[in-house]
């Protein structure tokens, strides 16, 4: 009797022990959500990611997000490095950097398109042309046709310069014919005060038409359509505009990424969600870019 006592007595210790070690290694609350959730954002989408942090943070769901603005370059880097698990991007990945991510974290990094953004040509209202033809604009970045203009972006690190490089094929020869500022303000107030120079910005800079800011920092100047041949042979012009971006009519639109890479842990992914809510897809058409997916109309009736 007393044997089986003992048996009985010493199984449920090794069902408490097995219990409390299975349970600690499960993860907890605090492992399952991180509290604060890093994300570095490119520069040109400083109004984007900030809105989009704030809507989200009003939701009450975890993580809060820090968000710290860094040019494309130092973002690539610190995701390949480690250094942070999240971030916003104008471009998705290439294959090599993103093999190189999932060497480090030994998975894949999760990339989302939320939106897209595009790459217009600025340039002085006392210019008399009001287009430009995509095919001068490579012949003239490649240096093949003789031209008085000059492009000029706001930085030697603006993500406009990695687009062109992808978009045209540009070697770093020909990269180093584009005029720089040091800022967005300067590259503007270059344009007025030079009606030879074309600057190139991202659509995001200028898309919130009904802002004075923008109002003011584009007076003394346009925004210049591209024309170009489409499948039929048919030469159009097209303006930068939401509905141009999402249809693809617009010839030189960009994809708005939100890279996760920290799949341990469901911040990223509750951000994700968020991301894709039809609430998120309607502050971002407010912000004057296109959703990846455009949300449903709201109908409100007033019933008073």
């Amino acid at each position: 009797m007393n044997n089986k006592i003992f048996i009985k007595i010493g199984l449920v210790v090794l069902l408490i022990q097995f219990f409390a070690c299975t349970n600690a290694n499960k993860p907890t609350a605090k492992q399952k959500y991180a509290d604060t959730l890093t994300v570095w954002a490119d520069t040109s989408l400083m109004v984007f990611a900030n809105e989009h942090k704030k809507a989200f943070e009003n939701a009450g769901k975890p993580p809060v997000i820090n968000l710290l603005y860094k040019n494309e370059s130092e973002i690539v880097s610190a995701l390949i490095n480690g250094k942070i698990h999240a971030a916003f991007l104008q471009r998705l990945l290439s294959p090599a950097e993103a093999s190189a991510i999932e060497k480090l974290a030994d998975f894949y990094p999760k990339q989302y398109t939320t939106s897209y953004d595009a790459f217009v040509f600025v340039s002085s209202n006392k210019n008399s042309f009001d287009s430009l033809a995509l095919e001068s604009i490579e012949s003239m970045l490649k240096g093949q046709s003789k031209s008085t203009y000059n492009f000029i972006v706001e930085n030697k690190r603006a993500l406009s310069v990695q687009f062109l490089k992808s978009k045209f094929n540009l070697n770093n020869d020909q990269l180093s014919h584009l005029f720089t500022q040091n800022s967005t303000a300067e590259l503007f107030q270059y344009l007025k005060s030079n009606p030879n120079a074309i600057g190139i910005i991202p659509f995001s800079y200028i898309s919130d038409v009904e802002s004075e800011t923008i109002a003011e920092m584009l007076s003394g100047l346009k925004v210049l359509s591209i024309n170009y041949l489409d499948s039929s042979k048919k030469r159009i012009t097209v303006l930068p505009s939401q509905s141009s971006i999402a249809t693809r009519e617009y010839p030189l639109v960009n994809p708005i990424v939100f890279i996760n890479s920290n799949m341990p842990f469901k911040s990223g992914i509750n951000f994700v969600n968020y991301l894709f809510k039809p609430r998120a897809q309607r502050l971002t058409l407010k912000l004057g870019l296109c959703p990846a997916i455009f949300p449903g109309r709201e109908i409100k009736i007033n019933t008073k």
